[in-house]
């Protein structure tokens, strides 16, 4: 994430399913792999986002405002959502999608 955030990216969609595994032989080590890049897109703090990227459980709560400004640190939230979902096997929000987006 370092890597790709120093570049000026946000990814807008880190979630359990873009993170992948790798255990190269003989290692001992288990690396993490972001994937799925089609939401990325250079930080443009001029312009505002005007329609919603991501998957719902995993967006800020600042991506539901209307033409918000998206940061990397939209990607750091979802991490840490991964995370939580990850160790817990649950959402630390409401799954109700519908009234969070209200």
């Amino acid at each position: 994430m370092r890597a790709f955030h120093s570049s000026g990216l946000v990814h807008r969609d880190i979630k359990c399913d873009n993170i992948l595994l790798h255990s190269p032989p003989g290692s001992g080590r288990v690396l993490a792999k972001v994937s799925d890049f089609g939401f990325a897109k250079q930080v443009d703090l001029n312009n505002k986002q005007t329609y919603l990227a991501g998957t719902i459980p995993f967006m800020s709560p600042e991506q539901f405002h209307e033409n918000p400004i998206i940061t990397q640190k939209v990607d750091i939230y979802a991490l840490g959502i991964t995370f939580y979902k990850l160790i817990t096997h649950k959402y630390p929000v409401n799954e109700n999608f519908k009234e969070q987006k209200k």
